[in-house]
């Protein structure tokens, strides 16, 4: 099962399965499991379930629920919340227990906001831009700290790669679906170079191709069929980082090849000398996190002109120097963040394609903007969307038509007399 489920920069779309079928849906909406977690979304589902978000009654807050397909054995599920429940990281997903509803074994999990590492690099693909290179050795710095931990808890993740790495806000990196993790001390039958013991290799290898995509946008092997993209990471060496990038310090080029070598001894030993190594790399500037103007700046996005046009008027009155640029959607956006963050953007909830709240996770998670401040504006959003909004870190939400300009105003003026 992928970390997908808990991407959430989207929410995917429930697949019409027959009521026969065994991979029907495992709850319905609206079920409440241990009298206390009422469902009430999908947020996903993989080969071997999937993952609801749910409200705690308890404690008043959103869960994520994952919960296998009914007709695969949940041994394996209780195996995973009870690895997880021991190691005490910001990497790994805080546990916050069992059970079972209908038959149907669950665990209850931390509730993550943001986008998965997948997503990102498909954004920025889509771009045509590289993920900057401060961003990248710090997200790639998280992760092998993450998996150090993970390490010293004597598991091997086993399925390190993009889609089960979570981007959340704050710079936190967070490792998904442990569905097939591995005790150290198990002999690994699926890979007899790696002996008892050392299972941690096979997730400094997996490191290794995270890394050589994030830093250089390209998979290390790639084209052809799988058997031979699979023959090519056995007997292959890649191009190195340096020749597809070359602003890749040489040591962390080093490093990376290392992490790809053909036998395991050859790798470093533990994830702990990857982060040792990474904290070690030449710092590298990143132009995002700096105003490109000494000029108050704003960044309107709306897709209702006349609503755009009314922002840019209350900015203009409040802050008469600034400059203020608009755009209609969420993509522009965030092709125009990229370039650099403006002081203030003031976000409407519900544009089309890529929405308010869709990108502000994004934002987050990715770490993109992050000292902008957000007023989020909507003629329709709802309570726990504000609340999400909020969550992520939103300095204040208004209702168009009620407020807006008065609120605006006044929060124009504060930001502006505090720089």
């Amino acid at each position: 099962m992928t970390a997908a489920p808990l991407d959430e920069g989207e929410t995917p779309a429930r697949v019409a399965i027959e009521e026969d079928a065994p991979f029907r849906d495992v709850f319905s909406i609206g079920d409440v499991l241990s009298s206390c977690y009422e469902i009430k979304r999908l947020l996903g589902a993989g080969g071997m379930g999937q993952v609801y978000e749910a409200h705690d009654r308890a404690l008043n807050r959103k869960v994520a629920i994952k919960a296998h397909w009914r007709h695969m054995r949940a041994y394996s599920l209780r195996k995973e919340a009870q690895a997880l429940a021991a190691i005490r990281h910001p990497a790994v997903a805080t546990v916050h227990g069992l059970g079972e509803h209908d038959g149907a074994e669950f665990v209850v999990m931390e509730r993550i906001w943001g986008v998965s590492l997948a997503e990102h690099l498909g954004h920025a693909r889509r771009a045509k831009m590289s993920i900057p290179l401060a961003e990248a050795i710090q997200l790639l710095s998280a992760l092998s700290d993450g998996l150090s931990a993970v390490h010293a808890a004597g598991i091997a993740h086993r399925d390190v790669k993009p889609a089960n790495i979570m981007l959340a806000p704050r710079g936190r990196v967070v490792l998904m679906d442990f569905g097939i993790m591995l005790p150290e001390y198990a002999v690994m039958h699926a890979a007899p170079s790696v002996s008892p013991g050392a299972a941690h290799l096979l997730d400094v290898y997996a490191f290794g191709v995270v890394a050589f995509e994030v830093l250089s946008g390209k998979l290390p092997f790639s084209g052809g069929p799988l058997g031979s993209v699979l023959m090519q990471h056995l007997r292959d060496t890649p191009a190195t980082l340096e020749a597809l990038r070359t602003n890749v310090p040489p040591s962390v080029s080093s490093l990376i090849a290392s992490c790809l070598s053909k036998d395991p001894s050859d790798r470093p030993q533990t994830m702990e000398q990857i982060s040792a190594a990474l904290r070690r790399a030449p710092r590298v500037h990143d132009p995002r996190t700096t105003t490109p103007s000494s000029r108050f700046s704003v960044l309107v996005v709306d897709d209702d002109p006349s609503c755009a046009e009314l922002v840019a008027e209350v900015v203009r009155d409040a802050a008469p120097n600034a400059m203020i640029h608009v755009v209609h959607d969420g993509e522009t956006a965030l092709s125009h963040l990229r370039r650099g963050a403006p002081d203030l953007m003031v976000l409407d909830v519900g544009l089309p394609g890529m929405n308010g709240l869709e990108l502000c996770m994004y934002l987050r998670g990715a770490g993109i903007a992050e000292r902008m401040q957000i007023v989020s504006i909507s003629a329709a959003a709802q309570s726990s969307d504000v609340s999400i909004l909020r969550q992520l870190g939103v300095r204040a939400f208004f209702r168009k038509g009620q407020g807006l300009v008065e609120g605006l105003d006044r929060i124009v003026r504060e930001i502006c007399a505090l720089r």
